[in-house]
Order: structure tokens, then sequence, then C-alpha cells
């Protein structure tokens, strides 16, 4: 199934759209943060905005959710965004606007980098030759957040089952509403592309923190966080999931707190609360990392900014805390973390994760125990963060995997939190070993050696380990199994029915259950639109009556009876029934009367 390139336009130039209010409002936090830095900002403030903002608006003052309002949202935001920028512009007194020199050498490579990270991001479409998405995940969320833009609301019913539904990643959903809304893309763009997406911006923060250090280390961070690895089992950024943005967002607390302002701190509140409607369980990654980093400058007697930063913590958990309990939303959630902080088991539903350290790289786990060693032996409160978060999430593995203690749920993130940090920790060994072969090569080179083969030695370095991470790591990734839910055609097939199903409806035949392969039901119900009644993966449905709907369906739907018992009015598959009408291959419409 071609790609619809004209829809990704959309969505590029959408993307710039949203980026573009959040640049301009930057300078009301920093002059001195540089343009790179700004885009960076100008996104998750998009991402807070789009995600918290719709989720306002409709919960406490009862707005209907619509591409409209959100319009509106979006051009309240951009004048705003201009007027603060016009007088901070006004007041400074500088009218000149100086063009950037682009073309230097660092970024140009940048710009290959982040090239590399795209594609290995969009790696498992390219390598499996399709163009859907892969988890079940994906789906569920497709489902959740079309059910939100047909509702115009963040309280639906279920998508697959037309019931009360309690939506603990609502944020995701809104903001995956919202830019369908402002680019007009179809999701299906948005779940094939906004990882790339997120991937190019993690990328940019990784490098933004990197050249914020003293010694440098942006262009190997960015690198190494190109293979962070996606799989079925534990998600990744291949898959446009609400973890996936928690990513970023973690990230990004590192690069509010890096700037040592006390008008950057005031921002880690908005993102913890972001995280929450997004994707609970990161929140707990994101303090985590923010709380090491505290404890970090203390150590170092940055006493002002360690003290604005646990206020901004305090004031980040306080409301959580009040929404606890007032909600019950995430009472479940949080029961199960206060009882594993006191010492209760859990079982895994899932079966274990295995750590295979190919998945990052052998070449990145060897940098890292370099990198690990120059932290310990001459770190700043940065690297001490980076190495001691990663060593948190691996304890956090450890007590679940040997005790059975701390969340499932927290567990299994832990791996993606765990390989979001290590390539920051190999990027800084990365550096220290470049580093150190050069000058230990340029002191044992003959004194007559010409001047440019001295450089040579910073280049050829690195791109011997570069070659190395690129041999050991890209063939995993390659070679790392994925599954189909669907084919091409079936996705046609739902296309068709989403788009035409509206025509046979009138007031006695609303066509609003079908019959469906367990399977394939949590996909044809995302695209379709349509209620099911049993799926064999996320959400399972009524496991119990996977064989009955597997039978009936195998007989070619002869059992007319099936169908009005259980008040199926659309069939996908096969069928052989006179009862029933074929308005597209494979799809059949039956006028059942209203069950009793």
């Amino acid at each position: 199934m071609p790609v619809d390139f004209l829809d990704l336009i959309k969505l590029v130039i959408g993307i710039v759209v949203i980026v573009f209010p959040g640049y301009l409002w930057s300078y009301l936090f920093s002059k001195l943060i540089t343009r790179l830095e700004r885009i960076v900002f100008g996104f998750i403030l998009g991402i807070i905005l789009f995600s918290a903002g719709p989720y306002v608006l409709n919960v406490f003052f009862n707005v209907y959710l619509s591409r409209n309002l959100i319009l509106l949202v979006y051009l309240l935001y951009t004048i705003s965004a201009v007027l603060i920028f016009s007088y901070i512009w006004y007041k400074s007194g500088k009218f000149s606007l100086e063009i950037p020199r682009f073309f230097t050498r660092k970024n140009l490579l940048l710009l290959g980098l982040l090239s590399f990270v795209i594609f290995m991001t969009f790696l498992p479409h390219l390598s499996n030759s399709y163009y859907l998405p892969f988890h079940v995940d994906e789906w569920a969320h497709w489902s959740y957040s079309r059910a939100l833009m047909d509702a115009g609301s963040t309280s639906f019913p279920n998508p697959y089952t037309g019931k009360a539904l309690e939506n603990p990643e609502i944020g995701f959903h809104t903001f995956t509403a919202s830019v369908s809304w402002l680019t007009t893309s179809s999701l299906l763009t948005l779940f094939l592309f906004l990882p790339s997406v997120l991937a190019l911006f993690l990328g940019f923060t990784a490098f933004a923190i990197g050249e914020r250090a003293e010694k440098k280390f942006g262009l190997e961070a960015c690198l190494l966080i190109s293979f962070i690895p996606t799989t079925t089992r534990y998600l990744g950024p291949s898959f446009y999931v609400a973890v996936t943005i928690g990513l970023l967002l973690v990230l990004f607390l590192v690069w509010l707190i890096q700037q040592k302002q006390f008008a950057f701190t005031l921002l880690i509140a908005p993102v913890i609360w972001c995280l929450v409607l997004i994707h609970a369980t990161t929140v707990f990654a994101g303090i985590i990392v923010v709380t090491i980093y505290c404890i970090m400058l203390v150590v170092e007697k940055h006493y002002k900014m360690a003290l604005s930063i646990g206020l901004n913590i305090a004031l980040s958990l306080l409301p959580i805390i009040i929404l606890i309990i007032i909600s019950s939303r995430w009472k479940y959630a949080i029961d199960i973390f206060l009882n594993s902080l006191a010492g209760k088991q859990y079982d895994l539903i899932y079966s274990a994760i295995y750590v295979n350290f190919s998945d990052l790289g052998i070449i990145t786990w060897v940098l890292f125990i370099i990198g690990s060693y120059y932290v310990i032996t001459k770190g700043k409160s940065l690297h001490f963060t980076f190495c001691f978060s990663s060593l948190a999430f691996i304890a956090i593995i450890g007590l679940f995997s040997i005790f059975g203690f701390a969340p499932p749920t927290l567990y299994e993130r832990s791996f993606l939190y765990l390989f979001l940090f290590v390539p920051l920790v190999a990027a800084i060994g990365f550096r220290e070993i470049r580093d150190a072969l050069s000058t230990l090569l340029n002191r044992y080179l003959p004194r007559q050696t010409p001047r440019y083969a001295k450089h040579l030695t910073h280049t050829i370095i690195p791109l011997v380990i570069i070659i190395l991470l690129l041999l050991t790591t890209v063939p995993t990734h390659l070679n790392t199994p994925y599954y189909k839910m669907i084919s091409e055609k079936d996705y046609e097939s739902f296309t068709w029915i989403r788009n035409n199903i509206d025509t046979y409806r009138d007031a006695n035949h609303t066509y609003m259950t079908a019959a469906v392969k367990p399977y394939i039901a949590s996909p044809f119900s995302a695209i379709t639109g349509l209620y099911i009644l049993t799926s064999s993966m996320h959400p399972v449905i009524r496991d119990w009556f996977w064989g009955d709907m597997e039978s009936f369906l195998a007989n070619r739907c002869r059992d007319t009876t099936f169908l009005t018992r259980n008040g199926i009015t659309v069939i996908y598959g096969s069928c052989d029934n006179s009862n029933l009408t074929m308005i597209y291959p494979q799809v059949y419409l039956f006028q059942n009367p209203v069950p009793t």
C-alpha cells in the first residue's frame, strides 16, 4: 500500500506550525538558548498545550472538542506568542535580524545523524514492507483517538463495546486528535510517521543536552539515541504509543534543569502534569531522574537551584495527590505501587523480559562502561544523573525479576527508560575514548607527520567506532520480529466500511455490531468504528466466546440464529447465507431484528 505523500507533507507542515508559537514563547524564558533548543522547546510546549488544553476545556468547562476549537486555541496561542515576542524584541532595542550560518561542519553532521535517527525509527516498516501499525497497542490508541474525535469529548463510550470506559492515557488521545485536526492528516499517517517525528526531537534534545556540557558530546548522544530498540514486548520509539512521548518528556526534564535557571524550573510541574495525562507510569521515571539531578546539585553546593527544583517537584505532586483522592481513575495503579513499596509480590501477566545486550549493541554497552568510569572519576551533576538513573532502572528491573517487588508496569517500561539513559552515558564514553586515543596517537606519531594527518585521527577513530556500532546493532534491529495483525487488503475493506456504512443506516437499522475474527477485531473496530463481540488481542473481550465466533465464520456464516441471538448486523468474512446482503467483497449486512 503506497504512502500518501500529500498527507505526509501536511503532517510535516503541521509540525512546523505547532513549533512556531512555542519557539517565540521561549524568548520569555531565556534569550541565551540556541535556535535548536528553541525548536525543541516549541515542540514540547505544543505537546503540553494540545494534550492538557483540550482535556481541561472539556472536563472543567464542558467545551465540545472539535477542529474549530483546536484551531481557535492555536490562533490564541500564536497571537499571544507574537505579542510577547514583539514586546521583548522592542524592549531589547535590537531590530536587526541575524542570519545564522547553517552549513557548518557540525550542523551538517547533525543533519546526517538526525536523518539516521528517522531511518532507524522507520526501519521496521521499511524492512517488512508494511505500512500499517504493527502493535496492538497502537490499534487500541487509534480506537480511543477516533472515538474521542467522534464524540467531541474526553468522556466517550468504549469504542469496542459501547459500554463505559476509563481512559488513563487520555492526554495521548487529545494530543493525537489535536494534531489530526490541525494538520488534517489521517490517523494512518499519524501512526506511521509521528514516531519518526518524536524520535527526531528526541535526537534534537539529546544533542542539545550534550552540547551544553563542559566537554561536548552532542553528536555522540544524537547517534547513540537512535539505537533505542523497539520490540513487541516492551514497545519502543518505532511505535506510536503513549510511552514514546513519555521518553521525550523525561529527556526534556533533564534539559530544563540543566539550564540552571529559575524560569525553566517553573516548567517542571506542567511537564509532569502532562505526563500524568499521557502516560502515568512515566511520571515515576521523570520524578526519579529529576530527584537524582536535584540531589547531585546539593552535593555540588548549588543549593538555590536544588531548592527551586525540589519545590517544583512538590508543586507538581500536590495536584496529583489531590486528583488521586477525588478520582478513582488511577486508584488501582496507585494501590499496586504502594503495595509494592510495602513488599508485596506481583506476577506478570505476560512473559518475563530478558535483557538482550545486542538490542542496544555490544559496542554501546562497552562505551557505557567506559562512560561510567569517567563519570565516577571526573563527572559533574549531569553525568551522575545519567549514570545513577540507569542504575535506578536496573535496580527496579532486578527487584521485580528476582523478588517480584515493584509494579509490573513500571518494571516493563523501565527497560525503555534504561535504554534511554544508557546511550547518553555511552556518548560520554564515546567522547572520552575518542579524545584519549587521538591524544595517544598524536603523541607517538613522528614529528614530521603532516598536520592534516594528525587531524585525521579525530575523524578516523570516531568513524571506526561508528562502523562497529552499525555492524553490531543495525542487523539486530533488522532481525527483530514484528507481527502483522491485518493485511493491506483488510485495511482497504475496513476503510471502505468506515466511509460508506452510513449510507445503509436508517431509523431501524444502525449496523453497529460486527462479527469478525477475534485476532483482527481490534484493528477492525479501530478503523471502522463498529462494535465487536469478542477480541483475542488487546483489549481482550469475552475470551470464552472466541471459539464460537471462529466456528461461525469458518462455517461461512450459515447460522442465522447466531446472528439474531448476538445482535450482529455486519459481518466481515467469506459467507454463504441468503439472509445476508453483500455490499463489498467480504462485507455483509444482516437486517437483524432488535434483540429483547
